[in-house]
């Protein structure tokens, strides 16, 4: 039994040479670094979501109606068309998934790097830190996988008309 714990953790500490273990924490650094941007960007959209809302719904909650525009009023120079609620909210639920998927895919990418680091500096259990932050890496892959397709989708809709 003993035997086994031992020969378990003498497999389980991976060799690096100086070089490789150099090239690991530089890519775990520079995970960790675009991990961290991906959540403030992430947290910021939704945020700046949010804000949005309650200041939204704050005015309509306390503009009052007027009865008549005034006669000497100019129009506008551009007008867009007619903007409905239902279009301000779609554009809110899908800036608000992009931001939750922004943070998500953040999250996955500091966890991996940190995983990544235990293994450079680590003493024991390489192999399972290292199968966590493939594991974080793949995780996060996939979230792109996903950003691409919904943009795709969204190109598709604005470029085909008719299609949404």
């Amino acid at each position: 039994m003993e035997r086994e714990s031992v020969q378990e953790r003498a497999l389980s500490r991976i060799p690096f040479d100086p070089r490789d273990a150099r090239i690991v924490e530089g890519m775990s650094r520079w995970m960790g670094l675009l991990g961290r941007f991906q959540v403030l960007a992430g947290g910021a959209l939704m945020l700046t979501v949010m804000g949005i809302a309650i200041a939204y719904g704050t005015t309509e909650a306390l503009a009052t109606p007027s009865a008549t525009q005034p006669a000497d009023a100019t129009p506008p120079l551009i007008t867009l068309g007619e903007v409905t609620l239902e279009m301000l909210l779609g554009v809110g639920l899908a800036v608000s998934l992009l931001g939750a998927l922004l943070l998500w895919g953040g999250v996955m990418l500091i966890d991996g790097a940190e995983d990544l680091e235990r293994v450079v500096h680590g003493d024991e259990l390489d192999r399972h830190h290292l199968e966590n932050a493939l594991r974080r890496i793949r995780g996060y892959y996939r979230i792109e996988a996903l950003f691409t397709l919904l943009a795709l989708a969204a190109l598709l809709a604005w470029a085909i008309p008719g299609w949404a």
